[in-house]
């Protein structure tokens, strides 16, 4: 389920650029003070697949407040606007109902130093892209790597064909992760390759000091089970999604 959040801020207030690793946090304290011990659970553990690293099973968007209504200044993003949208999404009925429930109890939230008043909390009608094929757009970095002997990992391009590879593999293994079955087949990725041409799609994301991740903004359509569409649609495509990574809106197919 993806629920809709908007937030009313002073106009001018500011907080870090690299503000994902704050959100996620906002996340984890609402969540926890609606239900800690299943929060706690969720943040500890989350769920194993193929011996890799737990997936959470949530994303979110970035922060939106309309063209033209922020920019950069010695670290800090400050929003020329008072208001804010900001898009929370899981394949886990129970943390968007939590979420929402902390959300609307809370009121006002603190998110890196700025105080936003919650005005507006909404679940969206879920999508069953049962026509087997739909088209995104990013409104969170996605992010694909593959094994590096040297450094751990190495991020994609997504130019490269492994890219949309590395996500369709993620996506069955988030399957099998969540429920214990085989994934009922593989979802094939198709990129915007006119898009890609055109604009600079790379965004590099400090999620903790001395750790860097590097996503790409691209538009892409997906083909493939509704199952796993839906997922990817409610969870995010490609890897570190609870930190914000890999949320994606549909456009018209």
């Amino acid at each position: 389920m993806r629920i809709s959040i908007t937030f009313s801020v002073p106009y001018g207030s500011s907080i870090p650029v690299n503000y994902n690793h704050i959100l996620t946090g906002l996340i984890y304290r609402l969540a926890g003070g609606e239900a800690p011990e299943w929060a706690a659970k969720l943040h500890e553990q989350g769920f194993s697949g193929d011996g890799k690293r737990p997936y959470k099973f949530f994303t979110f968007s970035q922060l939106f407040g309309g063209p033209g209504s922020a920019k950069v200044e010695s670290g800090r993003l400050i929003f020329t606007t008072d208001t804010l949208r900001w898009t929370f999404g899981s394949c886990l009925p129970v943390l968007s109902t939590v979420l929402m429930d902390a959300l609307l109890s809370a009121g006002t939230v603190n998110i890196g130093g700025m105080e936003a008043k919650v005005t507006s909390v909404k679940a969206e009608q879920r999508k069953e892209f049962s026509r087997g094929t739909a088209r995104f757009t990013s409104i969170s970095p996605l992010v694909a790597s593959i094994h590096d002997e040297q450094r751990g990992h190495s991020y994609l391009a997504p130019v490269d064909p492994i890219f949309w590879k590395v996500l369709a593999v993620n996506l069955s293994r988030k399957w099998r992760a969540l429920t214990g079955t085989e994934a009922p087949g593989e979802v094939s990725f198709e990129p915007d390759m006119g898009y890609i041409g055109r604009k600079r799609t790379s965004k590099a994301i400090t999620v903790k000091p001395g750790e860097v991740v590097i996503g790409h903004l691209v538009p892409f359509t997906a083909s493939g089970p509704s199952e796993l569409l839906c997922m990817g649609y409610e969870s995010g495509f490609g890897s570190r999604n609870s930190l914000g990574f890999g949320m994606a809106a549909t456009t018209e197919a």
